[in-house]
């Protein structure tokens, strides 16, 4: 039992390098009829595949030229390729862009578009129909963005003109009132100017009566008091009187309105530039390039006759093995 199992199986005859070029050698002709097999596979696979065509564009994206000579961009390439991606592809029911497309921004300000088909035409109907939705895409944008634009800008100076009508009347107001005080002060003025006068002639008279000044003196306050008090009061009214007249400046009163004036120059030269916007439309850079794809029939067959001559060397193989086991099973 022990010697059996030293001894080597005969299925595990060892097959020498010398040996298998001999077999490969004898065999040359079923090599040879594998490859030519093969070769001629790859050569009727090759002349099946269809001629592709791939193209391609680059596509700007349109922007506004604003008054201090910047650019702004309509709409941002990654946002407009999302969009069509959601409803050119995504949504669409007839899946008319099916074939391989691919869009790419490059430099923030352009869309890269890559296709490919059995059909030049074909693509560049499918990039037409993209391109066109950029378009269509821009002018709605631009549309509503004007109008916002100006409809904000006239809203805010509408709100201003308002605030300015409400400032002018509160002014007049103003004005109205401090004259009517004016009026009220001069008068006050005139009469305790009047009572002075008064009662400096009584004093004149008094000096000229001695008894009377004496009984006169007696009562308080005395003439002068008196006329030192309407003076003291006549001084606080002329203050009082300046004050208003330095608030009652309508100059000075216009000119608190300046400010507000400004604001709306501001917003009208704004509202000017947005009627007056020029806008720098979308399109292809240099039209949609397309070139042919043809398939590579010198690699295919090239394939075909390695692939032949490997699978022949298999193919004797195997026979050769299959061959040496039937002997040994013999």
């Amino acid at each position: 039992m022990a010697q059996n199992l030293t001894q080597p199986s005969p299925y595990v005859d060892e097959i020498d390098l010398r040996e298998l070029i001999k077999i490969l050698i004898e065999s040359k002709k079923l090599i040879i009829s594998t490859i030519l097999i093969f070769t001629i596979t790859s050569i009727i696979y090759s002349l099946s595949l269809k001629t592709e065509f791939k193209s391609s564009s680059l596509f700007e994206i349109g922007y506004f030229e604003m008054l201090d000579g910047t650019q702004q961009l309509i709409v941002e390439p990654s946002e407009i390729i999302k969009d069509m991606e959601l409803h050119l592809i995504i949504k669409n029911p007839d899946k008319e862009f099916n074939q391989t497309l691919s869009m790419l921004p490059i430099q923030n300000k352009l869309i890269e578009f890559k296709t490919k088909s059995f059909s030049s035409e074909t693509n560049e109907k499918l990039l037409n129909k993209f391109f066109s939705y950029i378009d269509d895409y821009h002018a709605s944008y631009v549309k509503s963005y004007n109008q916002n634009k100006k409809n904000d800008l006239y809203t805010q100076i509408d709100l201003i003109e308002s605030e300015i009508k409400l400032q002018r009347f509160n002014n007049a107001n103003i004005i109205k009132k401090n004259i009517t005080t004016l009026k009220f002060l001069d008068q006050k003025i005139s009469q305790l100017r009047e009572i002075i006068a008064d009662n400096q002639n009584i004093l004149f008279l008094l000096q000229n009566d001695p008894q009377l000044l004496i009984e006169r003196a007696t009562i308080s306050p005395n003439l002068n008091s008196l006329t030192n008090i309407h003076i003291n009061r006549i001084t606080q009214l002329e203050l009082d009187k300046n004050s208003l007249l330095e608030n009652n400046n309508m100059l000075e009163l216009e000119n608190n309105l300046t400010e507000l004036k400004e604001q709306i120059k501001t917003l009208e030269v704004e509202l000017e530039s947005v009627k007056n916007l020029k806008i720098k439309t979308s399109g292809p850079i240099k039209g949609i390039k397309t070139t042919t794809v043809k398939p590579k029939t010198q690699l295919i067959i090239s394939m075909g006759i390695i692939m032949g001559f490997i699978a022949g060397i298999l193919l004797v193989i195997i026979i050769n093995f299959i061959k040496s086991f039937k002997e040994n099973e013999a």
